[in-house]
C-alpha cells in the first residue's frame, strides 16, 4: 500500500514573556515616560518657595527688582483685598419656611 506523508514544519516553543518583543518595547515605553515624570516633578518643586507670608508672589518679584529699576511695585489690576473670614456662619444663601410658602 501507500504510506501516508504528512507535511509539517517544526514549532519553535513560544518565549518567555521578558523576552518578547512586545514586553520590551512596552517597557522601554513605560521606562521613558517615568523618567520625563520625574523630570517634570523634580523642575516643578526645585523652585523656591517664598520666605514671607501674606505676601502675593508678585509682590515679592516686584520687590526684588526694584532694587535695579526706580519704579515703585504696583498692584495687578485685578487683586482683590485681603478678607476675613467670617465670625459666624452666615446660612442667608437658604430659605426658610417662610419663603418656602
Amino acid at each position: 500500500g501507500r504510506d501516508t506523508v504528512y507535511e509539517a514544519t517544526p514549532v519553535e516553543p513560544e518565549l518567555p514573556w521578558w523576552k518578547q518583543r512586545r514586553t520590551k518595547v512596552l517597557m522601554t515605553i513605560i521606562c521613558i515616560l517615568m523618567i520625563a515624570l520625574a523630570a517634570g516633578v523634580g523642575a516643578a518643586f526645585s523652585r523656591p518657595i517664598p520666605i514671607a507670608e501674606n505676601v502675593p508672589i508678585a509682590e515679592i518679584e516686584n520687590n526684588n527688582n526694584t532694587a535695579t529699576s526706580t519704579t515703585a511695585p504696583t498692584e495687578p489690576p485685578n487683586s482683590l483685598p485681603p478678607t476675613q473670614p467670617p465670625t459666624e456662619p452666615s446660612y442667608k444663601c437658604f430659605a426658610d419656611r417662610n419663603e418656602l410658602k
